[in-house]
């Protein structure tokens, strides 16, 4: 090993000095005689050199690298970059909305008969949203938002996802025989009808058979609470009738009269309401339902 760095030395000086002296020389002839002198150096120290390679070992210089890389896997087939960076990112399904319970809707208001006979006023139907992307979700929150919550009938009480309510309001006028007794002239009665309903509001992430599903749902629920408006107009035509009927009785007494009549028929429709609930399991044997 001191060898070889010793004429490792002795060929740079000699490379120095050839190079430095060779600046100098004017000479062509000394110039061919230097240059004759160096390249000898140079040959015989390159021979040393060679002489003892295999006391040196093997050894392989890999040139540099220009970027250093890291180790990849191929990937097939083959991927061609796009001509612009692509910015679209995937959209995120929105968190369905919690619905707010409702607070606006109220029983129907009286309203006091303008003309004989039976005047109907049906409102057109209150709703609360409710929002979802599965019929678990809807019916939650229709349990969660719905302004019905009822004692029920016959103790089954609970909330319920729609209702039809209802006041009847009355008049008479009457005619006095001269002897305290009257009889019924005329009669007016005012049925005034309300009801409420669920509304889904559709959102994004939605299937589409959902759709479908709650247009059945709600078209089964509003002919249900129809069978409700028809039993009320049915119980309110028996009133006015029942009042229509009333026989001569004391004029101090009339009112009463009318109003127990009244009072007894109503009491009927809402047994009759009931019984329509009980007998239908408040729309389930319809197959009311998500």
């Amino acid at each position: 090993m001191w060898l070889v760095r010793i004429l490792a030395a002795f060929i740079r000086v000699a490379a120095f000095l050839f190079i430095n002296v060779f600046k100098y020389i004017k000479k062509a002839s000394l110039k061919q005689l230097v240059g004759s002198l160096g390249m000898t150096i140079i040959l015989l120290a390159s021979m040393v050199i060679n002489a003892h390679a295999d006391s040196l070992g093997s050894v392989t210089v890999a040139p540099p690298s220009a970027t250093a890389r890291p180790s990849v896997t191929a990937i097939s087939p083959a991927l061609k970059p796009s001509a612009s960076p692509s910015t679209e990112t995937a959209s995120a399904v929105p968190a369905v909305p919690n619905c707010q319970p409702d607070t606006s809707y109220s029983m129907p208001t009286d309203i006091t008969p303008t003309y004989a006979g039976l005047q109907v006023i049906i409102d057109t139907p209150s709703t609360y949203a409710v929002y979802g992307n599965t019929p678990a979700e809807i019916m939650s929150q229709m349990a969660n938002c719905t302004p019905v919550d009822s004692a029920g009938t016959n103790g089954a009480s609970g909330k319920y996802a729609a209702s039809t309510a209802n006041t009847i309001d009355w008049s008479v006028s009457y005619t006095d025989n001269g002897t305290g007794i009257c009889s019924i002239a005329s009669a007016s009665l005012t049925l005034h009808i309300n009801q409420v309903f669920p509304l889904w509001q559709p959102t994004s992430g939605m299937p589409s058979s959902l759709i479908s599903d709650w247009q059945t749902f709600t078209t089964k629920l509003h002919a249900y609470e129809q069978g409700h408006v028809s039993l009320d107009e049915a119980g309110a035509q028996t009133v006015l009738n029942n009042i229509e009927q009333v026989s001569p009785t004391a004029c101090d007494s009339i009112n009463s009269v009318v109003s127990s009549i009244v009072s007894a028929d109503n009491a009927n429709t809402l047994t009759a309401n009931a019984n329509y609930d009980i007998a239908n399991d408040f729309g389930n044997k319809e197959g009311i339902g998500l």
